[in-house]
């Protein structure tokens, strides 16, 4: 093997280390998951998950499409890591990758206008 240097990104992560120690970033994922779901222009939200959410599995809305909502949550989900305040939001709409509706892909897109808050 050769010496490559030091670790700057590492699964969408940026690395920075120091003598001491290493810190991880992952700023640069969440821009990109904010432009991948065409979300970077909307109005940031302070909390994560409105406190009467209402979601549950008999939540009225239309269907939507399974494959964009679970994209959404599985990218949301790699965040958890590093972002433990939004682990709740992120795990209850995780519950509903089954059969999403318009009420379940609402509250996935609040959790990603929180990330433009924090």
């Amino acid at each position: 093997m050769s010496k490559l240097g030091l670790l700057h990104y590492f699964l969408g992560l940026k690395v920075e280390q120091t003598d001491n120690e290493i810190f991880l970033h992952q700023a640069k994922y969440v821009n990109d998951i904010l432009e991948l779901f065409c979300m970077t222009q909307e109005r940031p939200v302070s909390i994560p998950l409105a406190v009467n959410h209402g979601i549950s599995l008999d939540s009225e809305g239309e269907p939507v499409d399974p494959t964009y909502y679970r994209a959404i949550i599985g990218s949301l989900m790699y965040l958890t890591a590093l972002k433990p305040d939004i682990m709740f939001a992120t795990c209850l709409c995780a519950r509903y990758q089954v059969n999403p509706n318009t009420v379940h892909l609402t509250t996935a897109k609040r959790i990603l206008r929180y990330l433009l808050f924090s």
